[in-house]
Protein backbone atom coordinates (compact mmCIF):
# COMPACT_ATOMS: atom_id res chain seq x y z
CA UNK A 1 0.00 0.00 0.00
CA UNK A 2 1.26 3.45 -0.94
CA UNK A 3 0.85 6.68 0.98
CA UNK A 4 0.63 10.25 -0.30
CA UNK A 5 4.35 10.86 0.27
CA UNK A 6 5.16 8.05 -2.20
CA UNK A 7 3.20 9.39 -5.17
CA UNK A 8 3.25 12.23 -7.68
CA UNK A 9 0.86 15.17 -7.29
CA UNK A 10 -1.14 13.91 -10.29
CA UNK A 11 -1.17 10.23 -9.32
CA UNK A 12 -4.90 9.71 -9.81
CA UNK A 13 -5.06 11.72 -13.03
CA UNK A 14 -2.20 9.64 -14.44
CA UNK A 15 -4.15 6.45 -13.73
CA UNK A 16 -7.24 7.92 -15.39
CA UNK A 17 -5.17 9.04 -18.38
CA UNK A 18 -3.90 5.50 -18.83
CA UNK A 19 -7.14 3.59 -18.12
CA UNK A 20 -9.88 6.04 -19.06
CA UNK A 21 -12.85 7.09 -16.89
CA UNK A 22 -13.33 5.01 -13.73
CA UNK A 23 -15.69 4.85 -10.80
CA UNK A 24 -14.28 6.08 -7.50
CA UNK A 25 -14.05 2.48 -6.27
CA UNK A 26 -12.11 1.33 -9.33
CA UNK A 27 -9.77 4.31 -9.11
CA UNK A 28 -9.20 3.68 -5.41
CA UNK A 29 -8.26 0.08 -6.14
CA UNK A 30 -5.86 1.12 -8.91
CA UNK A 31 -4.31 3.89 -6.80
CA UNK A 32 -3.12 1.49 -4.07
CA UNK A 33 -3.77 4.12 -1.37
CA UNK A 34 -5.60 3.68 1.91
CA UNK A 35 -9.08 5.18 1.87
CA UNK A 36 -8.22 8.38 3.76
CA UNK A 37 -5.18 9.12 1.57
CA UNK A 38 -7.22 8.34 -1.54
CA UNK A 39 -9.99 10.81 -0.75
CA UNK A 40 -7.50 13.51 0.31
CA UNK A 41 -5.58 13.00 -2.94
CA UNK A 42 -8.82 13.00 -4.92
CA UNK A 43 -9.88 16.32 -3.39
CA UNK A 44 -6.44 17.86 -4.05
CA UNK A 45 -6.35 16.75 -7.68
CA UNK A 46 -9.91 17.93 -8.31
CA UNK A 47 -9.09 21.33 -6.74
CA UNK A 48 -5.98 21.63 -8.93
CA UNK A 49 -8.03 20.85 -12.03
CA UNK A 50 -6.31 17.53 -12.82
CA UNK A 51 -9.53 15.52 -12.83
CA UNK A 52 -13.29 15.91 -12.68
CA UNK A 53 -16.40 13.91 -11.93
CA UNK A 54 -18.89 13.16 -14.70
CA UNK A 55 -22.50 12.23 -13.98
CA UNK A 56 -24.24 10.11 -16.61
CA UNK A 57 -27.41 11.18 -18.39
CA UNK A 58 -29.73 9.08 -16.25
CA UNK A 59 -30.23 8.73 -12.51
CA UNK A 60 -28.90 5.17 -12.62
CA UNK A 61 -25.81 5.99 -14.69
CA UNK A 62 -22.56 5.60 -12.76
CA UNK A 63 -20.63 8.66 -11.65
CA UNK A 64 -17.21 8.48 -13.27
CA UNK A 65 -13.95 10.27 -12.62
CA UNK A 66 -11.97 11.39 -15.66
CA UNK A 67 -8.99 13.53 -16.59
CA UNK A 68 -9.96 17.20 -16.89
CA UNK A 69 -9.60 18.56 -20.40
Amino acid sequence: MLNRHDIESNHLAAILDERGPLTAEALWSAAQLDIDDFYNQLKDEETRGFLKERQGNSVTAPRLLEVAA
